[in-house]
């Protein structure tokens, strides 16, 4: 089961009160093109204030674990999918001066908040780097040793395989008969019924990759800093208040 986030972002008023920012106009859910990567939803509650607006920022499990510990490390059922990595608080649930607009939100678990200044400040972003894993076919570990020369993530990976015929193997036994494993782009096609076979189908090893915290949470979170910024609030009097879904 997926697991999203809903995110609003909140600034602080002279009297010390606290309002929802509104998006730019310029990132829409539905508009034609998503080179942006940015977008935002009209979320209707059920009070007086009831339209306010939410960002997405997509399944991003890296950016969930960094920004609240939520599936720091693991996915679906526990599988293990890294080291993880050090997040800036645990859920501290809702604030209690929340904006009167934010006051109906349904809130599903781990409710939580961050002030921008613990974003920007945070210094995993500069040096931080964590490893990760993922279970790859024998196909694609092949592709990854001879053409990725095992730097960077498998260009397909999960979390886990599970079903009739699937084994587990370590690493070492396929790397010691790389030439003996079909391309990954010249794998036979299987016909309609499925009579073909290899002996590499259904073989799964599980591989582990580096990676720096800039880099785990993509393009799209670097578009949305870059975007917070450009408000020019001071940083102590941003913040960011979420909740996710599962």
């Amino acid at each position: 089961m997926g697991t999203d986030i809903h995110l609003y972002v909140e600034r602080q008023l002279e009297d010390g009160s606290w309002t929802p920012i509104e998006p730019p106009e310029e990132f829409v859910l539905w508009g034609e093109g998503r080179e942006n990567l940015l977008k935002w939803i009209k979320d209707y509650g059920e009070g007086e204030n009831s339209l306010i607006y939410q960002w997405d920022l997509d399944r991003n499990y890296n950016l969930f674990g960094i920004l609240a510990n939520v599936r720091n490390g693991f996915g679906f059922a526990g599988t293990d999918t890294g080291d993880g990595f050090v997040p800036i608080s645990d859920p501290r649930d809702l604030p209690e001066d929340l904006s009167p607009a934010l006051h109906d939100i349904r809130v599903d678990h781990s409710p939580s908040w961050v002030l921008w200044q613990e974003v920007a400040e945070y210094p995993y972003w500069r040096d931080g780097v964590t490893n990760h894993r993922g279970t790859i076919s024998a196909y694609v570990y092949k592709h990854w040793v001879v053409e990725q020369k095992r730097q960077g993530p498998p260009v397909n990976y999960s979390g886990g395989v599970a079903g009739p015929g699937v084994r587990y193997v370590e690493p070492a036994e396929l790397h010691r008969q790389p030439g003996a494993i079909p391309d990954l782009s010249t794998e036979p096609l299987r016909d309609h019924f499925g009579t073909y076979k290899t002996i590499f189908d259904c073989i799964f090893t599980v591989v582990q990759w580096q990676g720096t915290y800039r880099e785990a949470v993509g393009p799209q979170w670097w578009r949305f800093f870059e975007v917070v910024q450009g408000y020019g609030i001071d940083a102590k009097h941003l913040r960011l208040v979420f909740y996710f879904d599962s």
